[in-house]
């Protein structure tokens, strides 16, 4: 079995950044592109298909938030962030407008390629260590889960969602009633414990979800059990 090529795309307009870090993951079997701007770093992305993206907030033209929020409407793969910021603030905005991680500069090198490694592992871990059921269709009310073409239907109409968020509601309707944690929400979508986790991941997707079905009136589907988690359904 050939491995999938690990392919990184840098969005930073520091060259001595750019350049150590094209050199470090080249070194380390990626293949490595970079971009100057948010504008070519976009468009980099839907040319190159990278499997992360590294993206500095500060850039000449658009700011990270922004490029983040332009890739996530389009591509479902890990998005990092760098600042110098250290703010809460402006780590829950970065996770809010799509991000997956938030790294302060200056960074340690050897911890940046610990994260994305652990990014990169968690793309192809297709385990579930929370799935008990074989069904590959889940019926809920009005709602049908085809766990086979990852789609979610309010009677015949689909309810868009990324990858991220079909797992979450997977993960939670295939065992109703059960209430999990967001680190265990985390830990089941990615499949393994992590060391840089963030309470904000989940609750902003979790926000998202709601969000959409909101518009078929089945938001409540998924229940918030405070100082808890959540929960599918179920009293």
């Amino acid at each position: 079995m050939i491995a999938p090529e690990k392919k990184i795309l840098i969005i930073d307009d520091e060259p001595s950044i750019t350049s150590l870090l094209c050199k470090s993951f080249a070194t380390d079997g990626y293949s490595v592109e970079y971009s100057n701007t948010g504008v070519e770093g976009i468009i980099q992305a839907r040319r190159f298909h990278p499997n992360l993206i590294l993206i500095d907030i500060m850039l000449p033209d658009l700011s990270g938030y922004e490029v983040i929020k332009i890739l996530r409407e389009e591509i479902d793969i890990p998005l990092i962030l760098f600042s110098s910021k250290n703010k809460e603030e402006e780590k829950i905005h970065g996770f809010k407008v799509g991000a997956d991680d938030y790294i302060v500069k200056p960074f340690s090198l050897k911890e940046l390629k610990v994260r994305v490694d652990a990014h990169m592992r968690r793309i192809n871990r297709v385990s579930n260590k929370y799935e008990t059921s074989t069904e590959n269709v889940i019926s809920y009310e009005k709602i049908n889960i085809n766990l086979l073409e990852h789609k979610i239907f309010y009677e015949n109409e689909e309810i868009k969602l990324t990858n991220r968020e079909f797992e979450i509601i997977k993960l939670l309707c295939r065992n109703p009633g059960r209430v999990f944690t967001r680190e265990e929400i985390y830990s089941g979508i990615l499949g393994s414990n992590s060391p840089y986790f963030e309470n904000h991941m989940v609750t902003e997707h979790i926000k998202k979800i709601r969000k959409k079905l909101k518009y078929f009136n089945c938001s409540s589907y998924i229940q918030t059990v405070w100082g808890v988690g959540y929960r599918w359904g179920g009293n």
